[in-house]
């Protein structure tokens, strides 16, 4: 190493002197003192307030069940149309969420309600769960995919969708 690159101050003469050649710029004093800025204390973050479409059912996607309403109306006139006689159509009493997995995972047996809610993706759960949601889907058309995702663990509709779809083409394939 050459003596001048031997001390601190030589060095940064050196490099003062390199920058000056590269940027055409004035060389700073080799004596200079760096100024560091003072550490900045980090403050912890609170826990974020949850939006109420994830606190519980809100039905924030009313023009679903709407749109839903409607269609069976427009069934409803269509039926009179075609066969003349009024069809009564009384308020059905829909399954709740978890008889209809119970009904799913009599084909599945060992695995249980809270496998198919939960978080593991482990390959003897995939199955029982796409299939359920494909059956939460067809047979609770009030439900729609953010409702029924937050049924099965916080999952995101399009993770829903994708269960649906599949399940779907599988049984359209047949």
């Amino acid at each position: 190493m050459t003596p001048a690159l031997s001390t601190e101050a030589g060095q940064r003469a050196h490099y003062a002197a390199i920058k000056a050649k590269l940027y055409n710029s004035k060389p700073r004093p080799a004596n200079m003192n760096i100024k560091t800025k003072p550490v900045v204390e980090v403050k912890p973050i609170k826990a974020r307030q949850l939006p109420m479409w994830e606190m519980g059912d809100v039905q924030f996607d009313a023009h679903v069940v709407d749109y839903l309403r409607w269609q069976v109306a427009m069934d409803q006139v269509r039926a009179f149309q075609t066969h003349g006689n009024v069809v009564m159509n009384l308020p059905e009493q829909k399954k709740p969420i978890n008889e209809i997995i119970a009904e799913v995972l009599e084909d599945f047996p060992g695995v249980t309600v809270s496998d198919i809610k939960g978080k593991r993706r482990h390959v003897v759960l995939v199955r029982p769960r796409h299939v359920a949601i494909y059956e939460v889907w067809r047979q609770r058309k009030d439900l729609s995919l953010p409702v029924i995702g937050r049924h099965f663990g916080g999952r995101d509709h399009t993770t829903i969708l994708h269960s649906v779809k599949k399940i779907r083409a599988e049984r359209e394939a047949k």
